[in-house]
């Protein structure tokens, strides 16, 4: 919109170079990883062909390779978007995150307070949440219970990939009690998984043909409403737009009781609290839903009111609000 280059560094094959692609960018495929003699100079090749103003870089390899070339590059800003929780502990890293870049882009007001507190100056911090196409979900067609043949049945739905830091063997254990209780509900993982993480759910759920994992999917919303109840029991997060894309599809979600899930999901109002890591209490909140339909309509409801806020349209008007204020910085 304001006929900018955009120029799109990503790996082979990755999903945001097919969409880049998709919208008109030109993309540029390459290995990002910390074999830094070859990641910092294709890096800085692309900068200087393309006459780059400003780099916003999002995963620690090349966020590390953009720190060391913002010494070299005196007529590029160096953006670093913090999205997850991982908080630097050595004394490199933390030096790097408050001398590093321009600016710090944080996802969470709980990322924005740790920088703060680490010592950045709150003048290179802003606070840039996730965003999503609350139209396009509004217009998304549920197709998932006919292509899984899950008519009638009560859906315990997991939305991420499937890890230990997700929650996802936390939701196996809380939900499996649920399923020899209750015999038509069924337990639902989509999400990326490895070979461990399969065998793992299988020890889990003795292999019951009432847990099923879709692997990865392109369609998460189609996935997201077929849910009857979703929970978002992961251990760290810097925002979670994977738990703002369930409030945005109006459905019930139980999360632990940590930040910043507790601060985005208020409990018995947008949502249920579960404390963190105990499987029995998350086991209750599922039940809770189940039992009281009129609280999991109520907290999908002002779910959806507060996703809303998150909207495609808003994050436009604060990244032209980030890029102005870089440009009074350059003058």
């Amino acid at each position: 919109e304001r006929e900018s280059k955009i120029v799109v560094f990503c790996e082979p094959n990755s999903e945001i170079g097919k969409r880049a692609e998709n919208l008109g960018f030109c993309v540029i495929y390459g290995t990002i990883n910390k074999n830094y003699f070859k990641l910092i100079p294709a890096i800085y090749k692309i900068i200087k062909e393309n006459k780059i103003d400003l780099v916003f870089s999002t995963g620690s390899s090349d966020s590390y390779a953009c720190a060391f070339l913002r010494l070299f590059c005196k007529n590029t800003l160096f953006a670093r978007q913090k999205h997850n929780s991982y908080f630097p502990k050595s004394f490199y890293s933390k030096f790097v995150y408050k001398h590093g870049y321009d600016r710090l882009i944080c996802v969470s007001q709980h990322i924005y307070d740790f920088f703060l507190n680490l010592g950045v100056k709150e003048e290179k911090l802003f606070l840039y949440p996730p965003s999503i196409e609350i139209a396009t979900i509004d217009s998304t067609i549920c197709k998932f219970k006919d292509e899984f043949d899950l008519q009638n049945k009560l859906i315990i739905g997991f939305y991420s990939n499937i890890s230990t830091q997700k929650g996802a063997f936390d939701f196996a254990k809380a939900v499996l009690p649920l399923l020899e209780k209750i015999p038509n509900s069924v337990a639902v993982m989509v999400g990326w998984y490895g070979e461990f993480e399969k065998n793992e759910m299988a020890k889990i759920s003795n292999s019951s043909d009432r847990f099923l994992l879709t692997g990865f999917r392109n369609d998460g919303i189609n996935a997201i409403k077929a849910f009857d109840i979703c929970v978002f029991p992961s251990h760290s997060e810097g925002f979670g737009i994977a738990l703002l894309e369930q409030m945005a599809c109006k459905k019930p979600v139980i999360v632990y009781d940590i930040k910043p899930m507790n601060k985005i999901i208020k409990h018995k109002f947008s949502g249920l609290h579960a404390k963190f890591g105990d499987i029995s209490e998350l086991t209750k909140m599922i039940e809770m839903f189940i039992n009281d339909k009129n609280l999991a309509e109520f907290c999908g409801k002002n779910a959806y009111e507060f996703a809303k806020n998150y909207d495609i349209s808003v994050a436009k008007k604060k990244m032209i609000e980030f890029i102005e204020s870089l440009e009074m910085t350059k003058k």
